[in-house]
């Protein structure tokens, strides 16, 4: 560290001791130092190696060093000790009782601040890690290879060096939440075993808790299964479609294809799967926190889509779904399906817009800024809108007239202040990847051609009964856009066109953006596509009693 410290003239000393607080585990031996400078930092680095190995205790002064082994200590400071000490802001006294014992919430410390985690050098005079190993942790020892392959895999998905991760600090203290959990699961899959199951990957709160998931066979018998070798749907690994997420560990019966919104994720999906006995599948946009680059259009993206499902499922019929735009794009995958001659059984859509007011160019920069941040707020609270809704950040609290980048500190610095736990190049690349995904689209020029054999497909269509698409939502989702004409759309009637067999159930969400996170519609949605995606699938007579019931719970559309 003094070495980094004479080497870097100009870095972020606030960000350097954040690093180092909330980065790295606290262990039993303990160094603290109060430092206003980079100068002093050095000073008091150069003192403490100097000190004699005989007196390593107790305190040195100028600047304000403190040591401490906690290793027998008893002295910890209960959760109100800790609030009053760090509502003093002493950071003498701070370091002083933290190097004798327990955990501190360093978060507290900055919460008016806006730092982020830097790469700081790891320790190479030793041969060691500093942080508890996998096996002083874990009942048996873990694989070696898989708990180097787990570290490999989330450091880079967090854009950390392996170095730098503590694999017993809670994930998401790095700044893990739905979305990037979503790019875990799908690596995890892709390089090292295809059935790592969703569910359990939840549970898992470390990197630790990861590698003892994962199950490999024997080393000599560990080879990749990249293609099926019949028509077995057990799990199998596609690494050329990262695009490509399985979202349950559903075994009966052939794949459910569902499609990506238009923020470009299928996080939304994730409780919705667990409903299917039948393997779930989620296709993310092309480039979604990716360095893939995107497919331009809408026929384009559904060529691609429909390739990837014909690599899982060569045959037909195939059951596909989407919330919002990505009912859309199951529309034309279908179309796309039926003219290589290929039978689809249903489509479900959410609530899917098609028509003129919907048809506009792409969102504003400023527009997809702020969306980055505030979907990295709601990730946290997806299914529970009320508290998502508390920790957003209003358009109102920005000044939009500066240059991106302090518009940008300005988000960043609210939403630490809210829970927002990802750093800044984490939030730049949300922004990258909404920007470029959002230009893609090319919705403007999409035009719903017919289907070749419209009788040939059921169509269940959830609609939002209110009309609303951003409602209270649009100040947190947009920047000056008015999204009235949009309210007043009837943006469905392009379905009844296209589709003979088409079934409309109303539900009754606050707005469009909060269809599967109201319990009120998403338990609706789950229990119809629980009994779709059964192995018994659904009866004449059990849609309409779905439909009645449906009625009397929502209402209807005036």
């Amino acid at each position: 560290m003094l070495e980094y410290a004479e080497r870097h003239s100009e870095f972020s000393l606030e960000e350097f001791a954040y690093t180092l607080q909330v980065g790295r585990e606290q262990m039993e031996s303990r160094l603290a130092m109060v430092a206003s400078s980079r100068e002093e930092l050095i000073t008091g680095f150069r003192i403490f190696l100097n000190a004699s190995p005989d007196n390593p205790g107790g305190a040195i002064t100028n600047p304000a060093i403190f040591t401490g082994d906690t290793t027998f200590s008893s002295s910890k400071l209960d959760s109100a000790a800790l609030q009053s000490l760090f509502a003093e802001n002493n950071l003498t006294n701070i370091a002083l009782q933290w190097t004798k014992g327990g955990q501190f919430p360093w978060e507290w410390l900055h919460m008016e601040e806006r730092v982020h985690r830097i790469s700081l050098p790891a320790y190479p005079f030793e041969k060691r890690r500093c942080w508890p190993e996998l096996d002083d942790v874990q009942e048996t020892d873990p694989d070696p290879y898989i708990s180097s392959r787990v570290i490999d895999i989330v450091s880079s998905i967090l854009g950390m060096a392996p170095a730098e991760m503590n694999p017993g600090l809670p994930l998401d203290r790095y700044g893990l939440d739905s979305i990037l959990l979503l790019q875990l699961l799908q690596q995890l899959q892709h390089q090292l075993d295809p059935a790592v199951d969703l569910v359990k990957l939840q549970e898992c709160r470390t990197v630790m808790d990861i590698a003892a998931m994962i199950e490999l066979p024997p080393t000599e018998d560990r080879q990749p299964r990249l293609h099926p070798e019949n028509a077995s749907i057990a799990p199998v690994s596609w690494p050329q479609f990262p695009e490509l997420i399985l979202l349950n560990k559903g075994s009966q019966g052939s794949p459910v294809f569902w499609f990506h919104g238009g923020l470009g994720g299928v996080e939304m999906y994730q409780k919705l799967a667990q409903k299917s006995e039948r393997p779930f599948y989620g296709i993310q946009a092309r480039g979604w926190l990716t360095d893939r680059t995107p497919l331009k259009g809408v026929g384009a993206m559904a060529a691609y889509y429909a390739h990837i499902i014909q690599s899982v499922q060569p045959d037909g019929p195939y059951d596909l779904g989407g919330y919002s735009l990505g009912g859309v794009l199951a529309y034309e995958v279908t179309r796309q399906l039926q003219v290589l001659g290929h039978a689809v059984n249903s489509v479900v859509m959410l609530d899917s817009p098609y028509g003129k007011e919907f048809q506009q160019g792409a969102v504003s920069r400023t527009t997809a800024v702020l969306q980055a941040v505030n979907l990295a707020l709601a990730s946290r609270n997806f299914q529970e809108p009320d508290k998502f809704i508390q920790t957003l950040i209003h358009r109102d609290e920005l000044d939009f007239n500066v240059e991106e980048g302090k518009l940008l500190e300005q988000l960043i610095k609210l939403g630490n202040t809210r829970g927002l736990t990802k750093t800044e190049d984490q939030i730049v690349s949300m922004i990258e990847a909404n920007v470029k995904i959002q230009h893609a689209y090319q919705f403007d020029q999409y035009a719903a051609m017919p289907l070749p054999d419209p009788d040939a497909v059921t169509c269940y269509y959830f609609r939002n009964k209110g009309g609303l698409i951003f409602g209270e939502l649009e100040p947190y989702f947009s920047t000056t856009e008015d999204s009235s004409v949009l309210d007043q759309a009837a943006y469905w009637k392009e379905w009844e066109r296209q589709f003979p067999d088409l079934h409309v159930m109303d539900i009754d969400p606050s707005n469009h953006m909060v269809l599967l996170s109201e319990a009120k519609s998403y338990e609706t949605i789950f229990a119809f596509c629980e009994a779709l995606y059964s192995g018994e699938g659904i009866t004449k007579e059990f849609l309409q009693m779905f439909k009645d019931q449906t009625k009397e719970l929502h209402g209807s559309k005036v």
